[in-house]
């Protein structure tokens, strides 16, 4: 069999009649110096891997069947008394493509031919919408993952062209891609168009320089947005910033309920949202954030008892709840928290005793739990 691809040279043969190169192993585009060669009564090239076919205009007897061919040369030769073209090949090559989450996945396939019709197919079932020679899919999720490959007919032949297989692999994102969807949600859920300062947010400058972001080893470490203009809720996505250690966005009008996802973000060390309008109860996940050492919720709305679960964050100094709508006791369990050096709870609803437990705490220099429904003597401790 003969390989590798024909030689233009080819062309000097100007007296031959029958030119029969089949079931061999040629590849690359039939030299086009071959249609002039006005001699040619039959042409096999059948059974190769010709990319490409030129005119031969007085060829009538033409086999070209079993190439990687498109509609394009087989459109180029439709005078041929005897014409056989079909099946022929896959055309393009073998792909295999590995994308993260949430990216665009773009194909494009060139398939010549004046009157194509086209069919993406996944897995070997017809994909709804993709009829064009590129199959581009934004946001892609892992439900895309899969082999594809295009099928591509012509009203004016009887033979399907499809390409080679394309593998797509679609994997997780990276944390720091994570870190800026994360951000991006945050920005749309708390009217970002409308702060005081986004200075680069939605950018494609790197995340470090957008406005109040500060990163470490590529991940977000602080998200610092006081007294700018926030408004809406803190989205459940801000899970995703697992590096983060400070969320600072006090004075602004963040409302709504305090995610329990934030419960997630185990290496939080400082959370300050005092000033806003947030209600609901503060969520037990809150017990999870071993590391945090400042916790600053005062001036907003929040209601119901704290959570047992508070008594877990051994690491706790500073504790500002004041000036909201929080009732029920004063958990006992804050006297574990030996690491207390304020407790600020004055200006809600809490009734009861003061825990004798709080006398355990020797760090604490501030204690302040005046206007609320406390009842009874004050522990000696």
């Amino acid at each position: 069999q003969f390989t590798g691809t024909l030689p233009t040279e080819l062309s000097g043969l100007t007296s031959v009649q029958y030119f029969v190169l089949n079931d061999n192993e040629f590849t690359g585009a039939v030299p086009s110096s071959l249609s002039n060669i006005t001699t040619f009564v039959s042409v096999n090239i059948s059974k190769n891997n010709f990319t490409s076919v030129p005119t031969f205009p007085n060829v009538q007897y033409l086999t070209v069947h079993d190439n990687p061919i498109d509609f394009a040369d087989l459109e180029q030769n439709t005078a041929s008394k005897s014409y056989s073209y079909a099946p022929l090949d896959s055309v393009g090559d073998v792909r295999r493509i590995l994308i993260e989450q949430q990216h665009t996945l773009e194909v494009i396939q060139p398939v010549g031919g004046s009157n194509n019709v086209y069919q993406w197919y996944k897995d070997g079932f017809a994909l709804q919408g993709f009829t064009s020679d590129t199959l581009k899919i934004e946001n892609i999720t892992d439900t895309y993952s899969g082999k594809y490959h295009l099928k591509v007919t012509n009203p004016n032949y009887s033979v399907n062209i499809f390409s080679k297989p394309i593998y797509v692999t679609v994997t997780q994102p990276s944390p720091r891609v994570l870190d800026s969807l994360a951000l991006v949600d945050f920005y749309n859920s708390t009217g970002g168009s409308n702060w005081t300062r986004d200075d680069n947010w939605l950018s494609s400058t790197p995340i470090n320089q957008w406005y109040g972001v500060q990163v470490e080893n590529d991940r977000v470490t602080r998200l610092i947005l006081y007294r700018n203009n926030l408004r809406g809720q803190i989205p459940t996505s801000i899970k995703q910033l697992s590096e983060i250690k400070e969320l600072t966005a006090y004075s602004n009008a963040l409302s709504g309920n305090l995610p329990t996802e934030i419960g997630s973000l185990i290496k939080l060390e400082r959370i300050l949202l005092g000033e806003n309008s947030f209600t609901g109860s503060l969520p037990a996940s809150i017990g999870n954030l071993k590391q945090l050492n400042y916790l600053s919720l005062y001036k907003n709305g929040f209601s119901g008892s704290i959570p047992d679960e508070i008594s877990d964050m051994n690491s706790l100094g500073i504790l500002a709840l004041q000036s909201n709508s929080f009732s029920g006791s004063i958990p006992s369990g804050l006297g574990q928290l030996t690491n207390l050096t304020q407790i600020l709870l004055y200006s809600n609803q809490f009734s009861g005793s003061i825990p004798s437990e709080l006398g355990n705490l020797s760090k604490l220099t501030h204690l302040q739990l005046y206007n609320n429904k406390l009842s009874g003597a004050i522990p000696s401790e």
